[in-house]
């Protein structure tokens, strides 16, 4: 029968059948074009799904009876001391709620002790056990799940996943490449990100698909007294609670503390701090595999995770900006390496030097504006030019603006992630015939063509341009660089 018949004969909607179908206690056939074919098994499953709802039964329990691991009336007896129970608490609340009502007492006057003793819970009925006396039932498992080691590397998943997504958009999204620095801060900042991204997300995951990944790949099924999924509040509730009475906001020493404490709390037998008086029912379904599926998948996180980190390094160095660059393209490329690589200078959005530059200035020379050639709206070459000014003391030949205008420009080329080798693009000037002279160099679809005028200067290598007293003349320096596309190299 079609879904639109099974609505029809059990008076369940779609919805729910669809629902018990996710949670395993239904199993339609599949017709070869995909669509279900319920049979009348299929229903008569769904009316006793239906009758065992009705009596206020979870899901957990009525999975344990289809499993034969519970038999229907270790389920009905468990069921109705628990009815019971919560109808002569009602009944008693009930009670005092009148007796209250008629005394006529005001909230001013209320003398609370009297009645909150004649609320205390009576001595539940007597309900006779489905099997002899001396036979203990088996009862559904509500407690704790006490597989402290999985529950950890469950969590070390979900968490190496969140890592992974941090990393992927800071470094590749935004190319935040501040996150490679290695200091005690920065570290510290991003694993409470990293933290704070888990609380974040794993509610969702709780609430709208029941599992996180990591517990579903080790069979960590929590669900909410009734069997249900968690709600958002709760599972928002737990997380935070998990994140303080878990692990501490990692807190150096307190949060492994913490965590070693648990882990022997677990082994007793004892409910986790953050699921405590919340009557969560947390249990274990086997994955096939076992704990090794779990982790063989933990090992893959790990390894998927530093594969990321690895190419989201690589992704940083290349250009924010990639194809055509008009003139605020280009600047957004150079000031992006100018900040990577440690220079000070940057570009306005017009390609001017900004104001608050310095680092030319104290080298003694004085910087022109980068001049920019341009063909169908694209940038195709950039001149740089310095010149000497009255304040030098000798002339060092430093190429930081012209290294970092190359690789601005690098991004008007078709370089990829694993081929971009930002040294080599870096270190042309030392490759060059005469680094500190007038040269061309054509490398890879781009041409670097240098020009140096000198007077009163003697060129001292790698130390760079000192004044000639022999010379009589003026010392004068002027060095022009023009990165020009070449087309495909």
């Amino acid at each position: 029968m079609t879904v639109k018949e099974l609505e029809e004969r059990t008076g369940l909607p779609r919805a729910n059948i669809r629902y018990y179908e996710e949670e395993g206690l239904l199993s339609p056939k599949r017709l070869p074009n995909g669509y279900r074919d319920y049979s009348e098994e299929d229903a008569r499953t769904l009316e006793k799904i239906k009758l065992l709802r009705r009596l206020n039964m979870d899901l957990d329990t009525i999975r344990l009876i289809q499993r034969g691991r519970l038999t229907l009336n270790q389920a009905l007896f468990s069921q109705l001391n628990r009815l019971e129970g919560d109808r002569v608490s009602i009944e008693q609340a009930a009670k005092v709620c009148r007796e209250l009502s008629d005394s006529g007492v005001e909230y001013v006057a209320l003398d609370p002790a009297p009645w909150l003793k004649a609320l205390e819970a009576p001595a539940r009925p007597a309900v006779p056990p489905p099997v002899p006396a001396e036979q203990e039932p088996e009862l559904p498992p509500y407690t704790a799940c006490h597989y402290p080691w999985r529950r950890y590397f469950a969590r070390a998943v979900d968490m190496a996943l969140y890592d992974f997504l941090f990393h992927v958009i800071v470094l590749g999204v935004f190319h935040g490449y501040w996150l490679l620095e290695v200091s005690r801060l920065t570290n510290a900042l991003i694993n409470l990100a990293c933290f704070a991204l888990t609380f974040a997300l794993e509610p969702l995951w709780l609430h709208f698909w029941g599992w996180t990944p990591g517990k579903w790949l080790f069979g960590l099924k929590l669900r909410d007294k009734d069997g249900e999924k968690l709600s958002l509040a709760d599972a928002r509730e737990r997380a935070w609670r998990v994140a303080w009475k878990g692990y501490r906001w990692t807190i150096p020493i307190w949060d492994l503390v913490t965590m070693w404490r648990c882990r022997k709390e677990g082994l007793d037998g004892f409910e986790s701090d953050w699921d405590l008086g919340w009557d969560r029912r947390y249990t274990v379904e086997e994955r096939p595999g076992g704990a090794r599926l779990g982790g063989a998948a933990y090992i893959a996180a790990q390894v998927l995770f530093c594969a990321v980190i690895a190419l989201s390094v690589l992704a940083s160095y290349l250009p924010p900006n990639r194809g055509p660059l008009t003139v605020e393209r280009y600047v957004e490329n150079f000031n992006y390496y100018a900040g990577k690589f440690g220079y000070d200078d940057r570009l306005d959005r017009d390609g001017t030097w900004q104001d608050d530059r310095y680092v030319l200035k104290l080298s003694g020379l004085d910087d022109l504006d980068p001049v920019f050639t341009m063909e169908d709206g694209a940038v195709t070459a950039v001149t740089f030019c310095v010149r000497s000014n009255e304040d030098f003391t000798y002339i060092h030949a430093d190429h930081f603006p012209e290294n970092v205008g190359l690789l601005a420009m690098t991004g008007a080329l078709d370089i990829g992630i694993f081929d971009f080798d930002p040294d080599g693009w870096t270190g042309l000037w030392e490759t060059a015939a005469v680094p500190y002279g007038s040269f061309t160099l054509d490398h890879r679809g781009v041409r670097i063509e240098q020009r140096v005028e000198t007077r009163g200067l003697e060129n001292m290598g790698t130390a760079g341009f000192w004044p000639d007293e022999d010379s009589g003349e003026a010392p004068y320096y002027e060095r022009t660089v023009t990165i020009s596309l070449i087309g495909e190299g």
